[in-house]
């Protein structure tokens, strides 16, 4: 894609929505999960439960891959001090559910279902869904996903994160986070497929307008 091409509407509305939905996941979700892995494995307890668990269930995820090399360094750093702030939600989810217990689903849970190991499962899910399938979203969809994912952001994260979800709404396309883009980016695995070509050409534009 051409400079100049970066200058016309590049976006429909739909796929405005599915660019919201991901900046939402990817920025102000891992916050809202972060305060509850905070609480089940406290910063002054963190280092130490990952270095008694590194054999016996960390080691196993590695090798199965369900933790990649990056986030492993965050884990085990060769100097400084492990910290949660530096995690992203798969890496504490899956912390979540490997070292805490919490039985974290692969599949969504039933909307009646409000609780702390739901709401995880919730989140998990819809960040695998939406950084890997379809690239918009009707309006109508659009406000049933964004209320599910915040209601379960503030239960988890707790009520001053209503305000973070309201303000995140209202931003305009080419506020999002230049980092949210990067990741979104990253996250896409089929670059050699047209369509993905075409999206993150799409997105070279937006980060384009950060710089």
């Amino acid at each position: 894609m051409e400079e100049s091409d970066c200058k016309v509407k590049i976006f429909s509305d739909d796929e405005v929505n599915h660019f919201r939905i991901i900046n939402l996941l990817y920025r102000i979700a891992p916050s809202a999960v972060r305060v509850k892995f905070d609480k089940e494995l406290h910063p002054n307890v963190l280092e130490n439960t990952l270095k008694t668990n590194r054999c016996k269930i960390m080691e196993p995820l590695r090798k199965k891959k369900v933790i990649n090399q990056t986030q492993w360094n965050l884990l085990y750093p060769k100097t400084g001090v492990v910290s949660s702030t530096t995690f992203d939600l798969t890496l504490m989810i899956c912390l979540l559910r490997n070292l805490a217990s919490i039985p974290v689903e692969d599949i969504l849970p039933h909307a009646s279902d409000t609780s702390e190991a739901a709401d995880l499962s919730r989140l998990k899910n819809y960040r695998n869904h939406f950084a890997h399938d379809g690239y918009s979203l009707t309006d109508a969809d659009f406000e049933l996903y964004w209320t599910d994912i915040c209601q379960a952001i503030q239960r988890l994260g707790g009520p001053k994160f209503e305000r973070e979800c309201s303000d995140l709404k209202l931003f305009k396309l080419t506020e999002i986070n230049k980092e949210i883009l990067i990741q979104f980016i990253n996250s896409e695995k089929a670059a050699s497929t047209p369509d993905v070509l075409q999206r993150k050409s799409k997105l070279s534009c937006i980060y384009k307008s950060f710089e």
